[in-house]
């Protein structure tokens, strides 16, 4: 079973998907631009995620009055 793992270079902002052998599967991010646009998708589902809450515990609120 293969294990593989995302690896960060802090220095260069680079990211990338290794085997457990160290070989580099292809899959990652090549330049700050990629890596800033992955970062920025997971805000915006962070966003969502909380607009989503926020509304929810309104609307049951409102359905109690």
């Amino acid at each position: 079973m293969s294990h593989d793992r995302f690896v960060l270079d802090r220095d260069t902002s680079n990211a990338w998907v290794k085997d457990r052998n160290g070989n580099d599967l292809g899959l990652g991010f090549d330049n700050d631009n990629d890596l800033g646009l992955a970062m920025g998708c997971q805000r915006r589902l962070a966003v969502q995620r909380y607009a989503f809450s926020v509304w929810k515990i309104l609307s049951v609120y409102l359905s109690q009055q």
